[in-house]
């Protein structure tokens, strides 16, 4: 009974990534380059939301990290936004 509690509360506590068409097609949407997709974002987006953290060049040139937040888990939810903050 313990190992069932344990493995529901890593799915409870795990984050979704979004997809990696869905990280490139955001950034490059908004003028990204260099795009390098850094794995599920476990903070960083709403609770409704699948994310994932990333690291890409500005149209400035400069570096920069942040979240591309997707609206969940169905083909009818929200698009992606971008935010950003510390990886």
């Amino acid at each position: 009974m313990k190992l069932v509690y344990l493995a529901l509360m890593a799915l409870v506590f795990s984050a979704c990534p979004a997809t990696n068409n869905q990280i490139h097609e955001t950034l490059e949407a908004a003028g990204f380059k260099n795009i390098q997709d850094e794995g599920a974002a476990i903070i960083g987006c709403g609770k409704d939301e699948i994310g994932s953290k990333f690291a890409a060049d500005n149209a400035l040139g400069v570096r920069v990290h942040g979240f591309v937040c997707c609206g969940g888990y169905t083909p009818l939810a929200k698009g992606c936004t971008i935010r950003f903050g510390s990886p």
